[in-house]
């Protein structure tokens, strides 16, 4: 009965999720430093058992919004140094796993810029955090809710200091998580750019016109079908402080 299987340093580009019908009591498995740009649907729901998954240095874009399912008994996910972004920005993927007994997540070294309000609350058990070299430029109010964090790692110089964060440095001070892991410097607006959060009175964290943060007045529907190999077509429309960065379409969850 195989209960540890290390596929590290190997060249894996995909699997099927079938591959792992022999191995079923696995509970620790390594698939880090592979070629895995997407994770299909059920990619691990055969592994029921399994307590520990790394996915680091891959080349993940984006997976199945039902590529987790199954994983209800994991205590550890490693997701560090790919290119995810979107997947946890819209709640893709979180919003469709469930992982009531996870302890940590590691999701260094990624492409995320938003953590949205209750992020990580289908991870209740959650208590080991890496987020660390990722450019992060919006925490949204209440994005670590309802978790009882004891590590954070957040190391960022990208943050908008603006009214939208001013919730931050009182929540961080109230976990009583340390500021040794965390690092927090400000890009915009101009006259805090560098400075750390925690430094800043909260009253100087306000929200003005000539914020880079885009209003949207038009977006395109949540859920958008098309047969494959046919082309759908989005309509999209706001306003900010020029220039506005824009990315489509790159790293979707399915």
């Amino acid at each position: 009965m195989i209960v540890t299987l290390d596929l590290s340093h190997n060249h894996i580009a995909s699997f099927d999720a079938n591959a792992w019908k022999q191995c079923s009591n696995l509970r620790w498995l390594s698939l880090h430093h592979n070629q895995l740009q997407f994770l299909p649907s059920g990619a691990f729901r055969l592994l029921t058992r399994l307590d520990f998954l790394g996915l680091s240095g891959n080349s993940i874009e984006s997976f199945h919004k039902t590529a987790m399912t199954g994983l209800d008994q994991l205590n550890e996910l490693d997701l560090s140094s790919n290119s995810l972004a979107v997947c946890l920005e819209d709640n893709a993927m979180l919003y469709n796993t469930s992982m009531p007994f996870l302890k940590s997540l590691k999701f260094r070294n990624n492409q995320l810029r938003v953590i949205p309000s209750r992020a990580f609350e289908r991870f209740p058990a959650l208590k080991y955090l890496d987020l660390a070299d990722n450019p992060i430029t919006t925490i949204h109010p209440g994005a670590f809710t309802p978790l009882q964090l004891t590590e954070l790692h957040l190391d960022t110089s990208s943050l908008l200091c603006d009214c939208h964060l001013a919730w931050f440095p009182s929540w961080f001070v109230a976990s009583k998580l340390s500021r040794h892991s965390v690092h927090t410097r400000c890009a915009h607006p101009i006259p805090l750019s560098g400075i750390d959060v925690f430094a800043i009175d909260v009253n100087n964290l306000t929200c003005v016109d000539d914020s880079p943060r885009a209003r949207i007045v038009e977006h395109p529907s949540t859920s958008v079908s098309t047969l494959v190999g046919e082309q759908a077509r989005f309509s999209c429309s706001g306003y900010g402080l020029a220039p506005l960065h824009v990315e489509v379409g790159k790293k979707i969850c399915l």
